[in-house]
């Protein structure tokens, strides 16, 4: 009994020891962070890059299933897709927007958006961006043959036509 007994109390020590070393201690007024930085200067987001960047390894948990941005709903597809396509427009860090392949965004009533699309930006093979590309490329959530999750997303989007030589009007329902 008295060998138990030792043993239970060396137990409890070495666990309350481990629990212990698993917490952090509570933080004071202080914003510094354990490297000495501060957190208040975090950003959320990457600076622009200033030169070449060399070889790049996604951290991704799979290999990616696929290109197509209409088919990609998971991580993988998203962060290698987000790098290879731009949007239309880009949103901030506090939920303002900010121009993408669109320039400007209109919004004559409450059921219509006109893009001004920026028709100097070119595609991989040379070709600048038109607001037919545009449609199609927004068009191509609506086709429920293709299978694409964000149909729903276009639910109440009742028209998206090219409107003048850098414009796309979205009409909602």
């Amino acid at each position: 009994m008295h060998i138990s007994r030792w043993t239970a109390l060396a137990a409890t020590a070495l666990i309350a020891l481990a629990v212990a070393g698993c917490g952090k201690s509570a933080g004071g007024s202080s914003t510094t962070s354990t490297s000495g930085g501060s957190t208040a200067n975090l950003s959320p987001t990457t600076p622009a890059a200033t030169g070449d960047a060399g070889p790049i390894t996604w951290a991704t948990y799979r290999e990616v299933g696929t290109l197509d941005p209409i088919q990609a709903f998971d991580y993988p597809e998203n962060t290698v897709i987000t790098s290879m396509c731009d949007s239309l427009l880009q949103q901030q860090p506090d939920g303002s927007f900010k121009p993408g392949l669109a320039t400007k965004l209109d919004t004559p009533d409450d059921r219509t958006l006109v893009l001004t699309i920026n028709t100097g930006a070119k595609f991989w093979d040379g070709h600048n961006v038109t607001p037919a590309d545009v449609v199609y490329s927004l068009e191509r959530n609506t086709n429920t043959k293709l299978a694409g999750f964000y149909g729903l997303v276009f639910q109440n989007v009742t028209s998206i036509t090219a409107t003048g030589s850098d414009q796309v009007t979205i009409k909602l329902s």
